[in-house]
């Protein structure tokens, strides 16, 4: 089985959060069909394993997964080229129903092995072995409890006296004092309806929402922001990267919390002193 390496015949430039396809070259020469598995060394970058034909070019793909540029210099080690034995192009179509078969016997045989709920606390005697411990003494397991309100009667081995004692002496214990004396407080806070209606404000006099609206479609990071919510369609990745802070803050609260009122956008919140719903316009 030979072994060579995979390098770039060319200086590369990928951008941010895309992925390329180019050709590499082997340094070496093998006889068959190879498999290309990718350099962990690379920063900001992954590749998948490749099979393919050997020539003096091969076909990879790299993607770059950061917000920048990434540049790869000529001869960069891409990756190590190893021959294969022999590649399946075509499967057996009964292999998968032969396998599912298989299981299927298996699971018949098997069931007795199985827990199917949380009272099947059955014991596994199929494997018998010990442990030596030498002159220490072997570790006590913790008692395994039985759940309470239940049936004894449908458990396997249908409780011991033990377990009969403690299901007589605690079973009312759940009904009894569980129930009448709660063991947490709930608190439960109900969100008034929201009611957005501003007509004014004592810091805005002289401006109406039309003038808000216009000064917020002037704005250009707030424009392209009212345009993408107006248009249903959100940006890519790619391109809400390209935008500035401001732009990317806002559009990541665009579910719950950007709301339009009379054609001018609010960003609303729930005011921590008292259960109502604030809000304030974007200001250009």
């Amino acid at each position: 089985m030979k072994v060579c390496r995979v390098s770039l015949n060319q200086n590369v430039v990928i951008p941010s959060m895309t992925a390329i396809e180019l050709s590499a070259m082997l340094e070496g020469k093998v006889n068959s069909d190879i498999c290309i598995q990718p350099n962990q060394k690379l920063n900001g970058v992954i590749m998948p394993y490749v099979v393919t034909t050997p020539d003096k070019t091969v076909p990879i793909t790299i993607r770059n997964l950061t917000d920048k540029n990434i540049s790869l210099r000529k001869c960069t080690n891409l990756g190590t080229a190893v021959e294969i034995d022999e590649v399946l192009e075509k499967h057996n179509p009964e292999q998968n129903s032969i396998t599912v078969q298989q299981i299927s016997k298996q699971d018949r045989n098997h069931r007795e092995n199985r827990r199917f709920n949380d009272l099947d606390i059955g014991h596994f005697t199929k494997i018998k072995h010990r442990i030596d411990t030498g002159t220490s003494a072997p570790t006590k397991e913790r008692m395994r409890r039985t759940p309470l309100g239940a049936d004894l009667s449908s458990l396997p081995y249908k409780g011991c006296a033990y377990c009969s004692r403690a299901q007589r002496t605690w079973g009312k214990f759940e009904n009894d004092v569980d129930d009448v004396v709660p063991l947490a407080v709930r608190s439960i806070q109900h969100q008034l309806q929201d009611d957005i209606s501003i007509q004014e404000s004592n810091w805005m006099k002289g401006l109406s929402f039309e003038d808000i609206k216009k000064e917020q479609e002037d704005d250009p990071d707030l424009k392209t922001l009212i345009h993408w919510l107006h248009t249903g369609k959100p940006p890519s990745e790619h391109e809400l990267q390209l935008k500035s802070p401001a732009t990317k803050h806002w559009w990541n609260c665009k579910t719950q919390q950007l709301k339009f009122v009379e054609g001018c956008l609010f960003y609303k919140w729930l005011d921590p002193i008292e259960p109502r719903t604030l809000c304030y316009f974007l200001n250009p």
